[in-house]
């Protein structure tokens, strides 16, 4: 059962434990079964803490002359806020499990914790422990304090550090999309605001042709928009200028899309137009791959025609030239910069030029259903179920689908496939309802299984919301082949979420 986030009122009556003239502050919190609560910690400067729960005790300080926190001589790691880090205590199948930012700090069937020692506890949020989406929430929270603010989250692997990446990444719209997703579920001002810190931080992102600058701003600023700002009355807390803001951010990154199509050959959008920031091309190439019919929304949804039509005409090209006759997918092909005519195409990211890479083929999945839906195209649609067909007759019911089709049965898994192509049969199947030209009962029940399997992966603790076993890329990275990845995270709160 969810939980109603009106924690302020109930964790005051926690918090505030009476102290004795000269004795440190003792704050209680305490957790029902099946029940989370966090909030931010944050530590004042050369400050102390303890924290007990059950038997555990565990001193937590002030780094000395800097911004984090220590835990018995590990540094937690960078953080948004300087001395800050979000605590969550949850209880899930009768244990406690009590974590700062991604360290675990206890484990117990206890269900009280006490912090003693000087620290402030802001931006209280309870929730479910055991409803998915509220895990997501928690998540999501604790991951946003512990970004800093000039770099973007791109996940979590065995080794258990966060990983990040220069803010200028591909990856930089799925945080703040799994946040404007939780805060609508929620009815949460406060992953809102969240929200917006992430896409404030984005700002200057949308000035620049990145080849994914559409991706980013539609999880980033169109999701907000669409979900706070559709009403006269601005939702979730936001202000008119702030509504005002994710619609400048969306039509900005649009306006990059539209200047790359019209310099290029068919009216495409290629992931750049300077040869010397495709590393993968050769002279005279220009790469268009899969994974940018995610750019499109931006454009689909528009009212006006023209941008409809760039839309319309990259989308027909993905899918006359990425997707083969038997409906698998290749990631990428590279064009003539002066004609278009294709030069060569294949993956970049799976084994090789002639397999299936199996987040390529999820991409298509929810790419070309998209398209489909918002520019109402039979040949997308079709296009679409071609793929869509291709994935359960290779997939088996309940499991995650290897990072590459071709690759041998015990190679990893992606979760993050499986939750891009589950929120592409959602749609796929709504779409098919409304046309009455293919399967919307079929379509539906894969995705309630991609649900399901998804859903039995997403931890309950410690690492409250996580979602493991992930792939980025395989070779080069050593964390990234069994990860948490913000993508996967992202698309599957919009799979638990379509109606």
């Amino acid at each position: 059962m969810h939980l109603s986030p009106l924690p302020v009122v109930i964790l005051s009556l926690l918090l505030a434990s009476p102290a004795t003239a000269g004795a440190e502050p003792v704050r209680t919190l305490a957790v029902d079964p099946g029940e989370a609560l966090s909030a931010t910690l944050t530590l004042p400067p050369k400050g102390k803490l303890t924290l007990r729960a059950g038997a555990t005790r565990v001193r937590i300080r002030a780094e000395r002359g800097g911004d984090d926190l220590l835990v018995r001589r590990r540094d937690l790691g960078r953080n948004r806020l300087p001395l800050a880090q979000r605590l969550i205590v949850a209880n899930s199948d009768g244990v406690t499990t009590v974590t700062l930012g991604a360290a675990l700090m206890a484990r117990t069937p206890a269900r009280t914790v006490e912090l003693r020692g000087a620290a402030s506890l802001t931006d209280h949020f309870a929730s479910s422990a055991d409803d998915p989406v509220d895990r997501l929430a928690q998540r999501a929270g604790m991951l946003h304090l512990a970004r800093p603010p000039t770099q973007v989250y791109l996940g979590q692997g065995p080794d258990g550090r966060l990983h990040y990446r220069e803010i200028r990444n591909w990856a930089a719209g799925f945080l703040p999309g799994l946040l404007w997703q939780v805060a609508a579920a929620r009815a949460s001002d406060l992953h809102a605001r969240w929200a917006m810190e992430e896409v404030r931080d984005l700002r200057r992102v949308a000035l620049f042709g990145d080849a994914d600058v559409g991706f980013v701003f539609w999880r980033a600023a169109a999701l907000g928009r669409d979900l706070a700002c559709a009403a006269p009355t601005p939702a979730l807390g936001l202000t008119p200028a702030s509504c005002g803001h994710l619609r400048s951010l969306a039509e900005q990154a649009a306006t990059r899309l539209l200047e790359r199509a019209a310099a290029a050959p068919l009216g495409l959008i290629p992931t750049t137009l300077d040869e010397a920031q495709c590393s993968q091309c050769l002279p005279g190439e220009l790469r268009v791959i899969v994974d940018q019919l995610h750019n499109l929304p931006l454009l689909t949804e528009s009212a006006d025609p023209a941008r409809r039509t760039v839309a319309l005409g990259h989308a027909r090209w993905v899918a006359a030239n990425l997707v083969r006759p038997d409906g698998s997918v290749l990631q990428q092909a590279f064009v003539d910069r002066i004609t278009g005519a294709v030069r060569r195409a294949g993956n970049f990211q799976g084994l090789d030029d002639a397999s299936v890479w199996a987040r390529g083929q999820a991409w298509a999945i929810s790419g070309l259903a998209r398209a489909a839906r918002d520019l109402e195209d039979p040949g997308l649609l079709e296009a679409a179920v071609r793929a869509a067909e291709w994935w359960l007759a290779h997939t088996t019911s309940g499991a995650l689908p290897r990072f590459d089709f071709s690759a041998v049965p015990d190679a990893p898994k992606d979760s993050s496939a499986q939750a891009i192509a589950g929120a592409g049969l959602r749609i796929l199947a709504d779409r098919c309802a409304a046309t009455g030209t293919c399967d919307a009962a079929r379509y539906d029940a894969a995705a309630d299984v991609a649900r399901a399997t998804l859903v039995a992966r997403l931890e309950p603790g410690p690492q409250l919301g996580r979602l493991g076993e992930g792939v980025y890329n395989i070779g080069g990275l050593r964390w990234d082949e069994s990860a948490e990845l913000p993508w996967g995270s992202d698309f599957l709160a919009e799979l638990l979420l379509a109606e």
